[in-house]
């Protein structure tokens, strides 16, 4: 599959983002001078293990995401206003996108790639919109580092910590845009506007119908039902979204659900940290996702459970999964994932080390403090659920703690999370009649029914995305992974038929499930799920190793500073703005004053998906002076 790094974008089409330009071809209305970028723009690089090449994989290479066509891309307004939607300054003023200028002058945010694939076999974004217009015609994309990565600033200095946890609000960019290309569509000056910047010098009456024929299937088609899909009542802000929630929802429409099922994403989270957890049993903040590390045949670490989920991943971040009812099923699912880039980032995850507390920009933690919190840290029970790991362990199997929602030693912290990964249902659409795959889902096997619930129903359409590209695997150059896959049941073995491989997966003498929705009412909804017994639902207790550049704190970001996290609850501050990249090395966050430079969003966290509340460890409480040098010693990790 041919990517494209963005660097290579100006030979594609113009450059409207390039420093210096315009930003408007010649031939239409003059734009305002190109913006001047922030300050600091070009933060230091935190060693973590990477080379400059590996550094560049990870933030120019595409995984299959097609969000949107590049020429629409570079074409497309904001809504209510002439300026750019992808205006650098814009991006990076409202929805804290962070920036980088690439050689060629190239301004773009940080963790977009362009795909640049053959769409022959692809569905909705197999999109023409000229005569003529090629199968290639590149895509602009998100890959893991939009995500994954995090800008830290402080006393005018600026780091960067990648697998760490963005700022940005991607779910307020996703909605904009959507909202944008609905402008585009529905005024005639933006849309002629539009249509000149897109087509160029194609521009026609035959080609704007096609153009606009193509933008009304990918709002109607793919955007705005997803979030009709997902309307809730709970925003997540800067560096919260509930992607969970997203991804489950998105199966509704690339399965073909023949109802569609309302599953508010009101659980939003911060992104975690991806360092180490290749090495960890449980891959999700919830631990819904188990996982397993193999040697491949060069003797590389392979984590086929990782990678399954890493397609689910860019299925939700705008993949083009083509899914087909039994018996086309077989052959599995055509989709635009890539999976050769998905297995070169998890390589990477492998040699990704947490960052190091930079002394020279933070300063240097005070030493009697930090060894009086290494003390406390055992002596008060951190270490029984945070296994302690040296940050240049990266082989060690991590076994983390699973801390339940209800008993006598509940996590406490916002439970919709889990209950939401585990609640949820759709109607079954292509999979109705499929075995459910692996057993470890919430159903815990058996046959998909017109009913399941979600979780269930994604692990089998994840082995059917597989399949589609088996080939790949077992004669092409990823067959060194083929082993295990089979191992795992994601591939047929030897000789193995798919029927023959479901039959083996299937749990024998199971009957078909046809799973009832959760209740409407949010209340009874929770209450529903705090009376199951199932061990999805619990929190999972990961290594602290570079825990200090992950705030705002717990899986759902609502505590602040790591000294918060280490207050009784009801001490907790209740409201706090979020949105700077400001640092407080103190209390180990991020600046929380609504004067803060780029605080925009005020986090409440009296509200449902939102509660600061849990992780009441130690019990018996700790001291200000102890908590101070806890904060210390986990600096250090």
């Amino acid at each position: 599959m041919k990517n494209l790094s963005l660097g290579l974008a100006t030979l594609l089409a113009p450059a409207l983002f390039a420093c210096g330009s315009s930003g408007v071809p010649t031939g239409l209305e003059a734009a305002a001078p190109a913006p001047v970028l922030p300050a600091a723009s070009a933060p230091v690089i935190l060693d973590q293990g990477w080379t400059d090449a590996e550094l560049a994989t990870w933030m120019n290479t595409s995984t299959g995401s097609r969000l949107l066509p590049w020429a629409w891309a570079q074409a497309l307004e904001q809504p209510g206003s002439t300026g750019l939607f992808f205006d650098p300054a814009y991006l990076y003023d409202v929805y804290k996108l962070p920036l980088r200028t690439l050689p060629d002058g190239l301004v773009l945010p940080r963790g977009f790639a362009l795909n640049a694939a053959d769409d022959t076999d692809y569905g909705i974004t197999q999109q023409r919109w000229k005569q003529g217009q090629s199968s290639t015609e590149p895509w602009l994309g998100v890959n893991c580092s939009g995500c994954h990565s995090a800008d830290i600033r402080y006393n005018g200095k600026a780091m960067t910590v990648n697998g760490g946890a963005t700022l940005a609000d991607t779910f307020l960019f996703f909605k904009t845009m959507t909202e944008a290309l609905e402008a585009t569509r529905d005024d005639a000056a933006k849309f002629d506007r539009f249509a000149r910047r897109a087509l160029g010098e194609a521009d026609s009456a035959g080609n704007r119908t096609m153009l606009r024929a193509s933008m009304q299937a990918i709002i109607e088609d793919r955007m705005r039902p997803l979030f009709e899909l997902s309307k809730n009542d709970v925003a997540g802000g800067p560096g919260r979204i509930d992607a969970t929630g997203l991804v489950l929802n998105a199966w509704q429409r690339v399965l073909h659900s023949k109802e569609t099922t309302h599953n508010p994403t009101d659980a939003p989270t911060s992104f975690p940290a991806l360092w180490n957890v290749p090495q960890m049993d449980h891959l999700q903040s919830s631990g819904f996702a188990p996982s397993l590390n193999l040697i491949d045949s060069n003797g590389y670490r392979f984590n086929p459970l990782f990678f399954a989920g890493d397609i689910g991943v860019v299925m939700g971040d705008f993949g083009d999964v083509v899914s087909t009812p039994f018996p086309a099923s077989l052959s599995g699912f055509k989709s635009s994932i890539d999976f050769e880039s998905l297995l070169s980032f998890g390589d990477l995850l492998n040699r990704l080390k947490s960052p190091a507390w930079p002394s020279d920009l933070l300063g240097t933690p005070d030493a009697a403090l930090v060894a009086q919190g290494e003390t406390l840290f055992d002596s008060k029970g951190c270490s029984g659920c945070h296994m302690e790991l040296g940050r240049d362990d990266l082989e060690t199997p991590v076994l983390t703690t699973l801390v339940p929602l209800k008993g006598e030693n509940a996590i406490g912290t916002d439970p919709w999370m889990a209950c939401n990964t585990y609640q949820y249902t759709m109607q079954t659409g292509d999979l109705q009649g499929m075995p459910i795959l692996p057993e470890g889902t919430p159903s815990g096997g058996g046959i998909i029914g017109n009913r399941n619930k979600v979780a269930d129903v994604q692990a089998t359409a994840v082995i059917f995305i597989m399949l589609g590209q088996a080939d790949k695997f077992l004669s092409g150059a990823l067959n060194s992974y083929a082993s295990g896959l089979q191992q795992t049941g994601f591939l047929p073995l030897p000789g193995e038929s798919t029927l023959q491989l479901l039959n083996r997966l299937t749990v024998p003498g199971r009957a078909v499930t046809d799973e009832p929705q959760p209740p409407a009412d949010k209340k009874a909804r929770g209450q529903a799920c705090l009376a199951t017994d199932h061990k999805w639902l619990a929190y999972r207790a990961r290594p602290l190793n570079g825990i200090w550049s992950t705030a705002p704190y717990l899986h759902s970001g609502s505590v602040p500073t790591l000294y918060d996290v280490l207050l009784p609850e009801a001490q907790r501050p209740k409201t706090f703005w979020t949105g700077t990249e400001q640092f407080d090395p103190a209390r180990v966050g991020y600046l929380t004053g609504q004067s803060a430079p780029g605080n925009s969003f005020l986090m409440d966290t009296g509200i449902d998906g939102n509660r600061n509340t849990g992780h009441n460890f130690p019990k018996e409480g700790l001291s200000d002076a102890e908590r101070k040098a806890l904060v210390e010693y986990l600096k250090t990790l």
